[in-house]
C-alpha cells in the first residue's frame, strides 16, 4: 500500500498554460514538498491531516475555550468562533499546523467578522444577504462570483473537477458543508 501512496505523490501532473499549451511536471516530487494538485491521492490525503487537526483541536479544549466550531472539506476549513476570539483561534490554529507539519496558504487566510464582511468557501459567498421579497438583512449564502463566471464561461459544466454535482438554481441544494456552514451562521445550528 505504501508503495502506491509513493507512486500517487511522485506522479506527474498535466497542467494547462495561459498560452493553452499542456505540460507535465513533477513540481511537487522534484521540491519534495506537499502533493500534486489534482493527483487522485490528495483528497484521501487531506481528509487525513485534516482529520488529525480537528481532533488535536478538540483534545485541546479549543471548541469550548473559544466557542468555536470547525468545517472543513478536504484541506479548506473555516473556523468559526465567539467575538474577540479570532486572533486567538487563528494563533493556535497555526501552532496546531505548525505540530503537524503543515503550511497555512498565507493569501486564503483571513479573520472576518460577520456580518460586516463576508467569505467565500465551497462555491459559495457566505455574510449578510437581504430577502428578494422583504429587503430584510440575515446571514445566509449565495453563490459565489467566481463559481458563477465559472457557470457563465461553461453552462455545461454542473460538476465539480472532485465529481461533485452543484446546484446554483433558486432554492436548489448546495453541497451539505455549505447548508451547514449556512445554519452555524444563522444561528440555527444547536
Amino acid at each position: 500500500m505504501l508503495h502506491l501512496i509513493r507512486q500517487w505523490l511522485e506522479c506527474p501532473v498535466e497542467e494547462t498554460d495561459g498560452r493553452g499549451w499542456k505540460r507535465r511536471t513533477t513540481m511537487a516530487k522534484d521540491s519534495r514538498c506537499g502533493i500534486p494538485q489534482g493527483s487522485p491521492i490528495s483528497p484521501l490525503l487531506a481528509n487525513l491531516y485534516m482529520r488529525r487537526f480537528v481532533l488535536a483541536w478538540k483534545k485541546l479544549g479549543l471548541e469550548q475555550s473559544l466557542g468555536s466550531r470547525i468545517v472543513n472539506y478536504a484541506d479548506d476549513l473555516v473556523i468559526l468562533c465567539r467575538r474577540g476570539k479570532a486572533e486567538e483561534a487563528e494563533r493556535r490554529m497555526r501552532e496546531i499546523m505548525g505540530k503537524l507539519k503543515l503550511t497555512v496558504n498565507e493569501e486564503k487566510t483571513r479573520i472576518c467578522k460577520i456580518p460586516e464582511e463576508e467569505f467565500d468557501f465551497l462555491g459559495y459567498t457566505f455574510g449578510r444577504m437581504y430577502s428578494a421579497r422583504t429587503g430584510q438583512a440575515r446571514i445566509g449564502y449565495r453563490p459565489s462570483k467566481k463559481s458563477v463566471q465559472h457557470m457563465v464561461r461553461d453552462p455545461c459544466a454542473d460538476r465539480r473537477s472532485d465529481g461533485m454535482a452543484r446546484d446554483h438554481s433558486v432554492g436548489g441544494k448546495v453541497e451539505p458543508h455549505a447548508a451547514w456552514l449556512g445554519e452555524l451562521l444563522s444561528g440555527r445550528y444547536r
